[in-house]
């Protein structure tokens, strides 16, 4: 497999990694919105201390938002720029995509406890996942995540990686809309339940109206490089094309009529 990497610029802290054989090399900004400023230098220390250049480079994978308007451009600028440059495939992945993923994988390795070992069958989650736009607005998106599990021994090792389908694609929301979503989301959800994964902690009045129904709720600021590496290296596998031209920031607001 030839090395991926991947960039995330639009969570509160730049974050780049390397995807090899057998490891993930990963580096992250120390302060907060610094993408303009660090992203690039990331990028080129990472490869630097890897030993790898551009061109050896098999794919890269991006995170297009939404989230901070100026970080998801620069990281999408970046991604773009050095897949035409190399002429390999950029491939875009939602914030709210990854951080479902995130929370959901990391949910179902919980499950798996290393003292009973893993039963064979499915487990799933479906994810509510919610990022703060602005005053009474947030980006949300559902999906439903996955294991087909093999038996597995004392290790937890897990013979399939999760997968993820979308239930509710990407979308900006007010606050009063919240609840309609989540009638529309218990409908589509199978089984009828789900659970809450967000990038910071929620206000009071919008948790009344989404937690009283759920069965989880996680705060994870970060997008664990981890389960991005494994979403772009399933996108990959499945033949699409990802032009570089192709990868663009996930806006999302562009769909709201003000």
């Amino acid at each position: 497999m030839k090395p991926i990497l991947l960039i995330d610029t639009a969570s509160p802290h730049c974050a780049v990694a390397l995807v090899l054989e057998n490891d993930l090399l990963l580096r992250t900004s120390e302060q907060e919105r610094q993408s303009a400023q660090k992203a690039l230098p990331l990028v080129e220390s990472l490869l630097d201390d890897a030993g790898i250049s551009q061109t050896q480079l098999g794919a890269i994978g991006v995170v297009s938002g939404p989230g901070s308007f100026t970080g998801m451009r620069i990281g999408v600028a970046i991604a773009q720029g050095l897949g035409f440059a190399n002429q390999i495939p950029v491939v875009p992945i939602s914030s709210l995509a990854a951080l479902a993923f995130s929370s959901g994988t990391e949910h179902l390795r919980e499950m798996a406890l290393p003292e009973e070992g893993l039963k064979e069958g499915t487990s799933a989650e479906n994810w509510l996942a919610i990022i703060p736009a602005r005053e009474q607005e947030y980006y949300i998106g559902a999906y439903r995540v996955s294991n087909q599990m093999a038996a597995a021994d004392k290790s937890g090792c897990v013979a399939s990686a999760p997968t993820l389908h979308t239930l509710i694609p990407d979308q900006v929301l007010q606050e009063e809309d919240f609840a309609a979503l989540v009638a529309k989301l218990l409908k589509l959800a199978e089984p009828s339940s789900y659970a809450i994964c967000s990038s910071q902690t929620l206000p009071d009045s919008l948790l009344q109206s989404t937690v009283h129904s759920a069965a989880a709720l996680r705060v994870s600021p970060e997008i664990s490089m981890q389960s991005l590496s494994i979403l772009v290296q399933q996108a990959l596998e499945s033949g699409a094309e990802y032009d570089p031209s192709s990868a663009l920031p996930n806006y999302v607001k562009e769909q709201m009529n003000y």
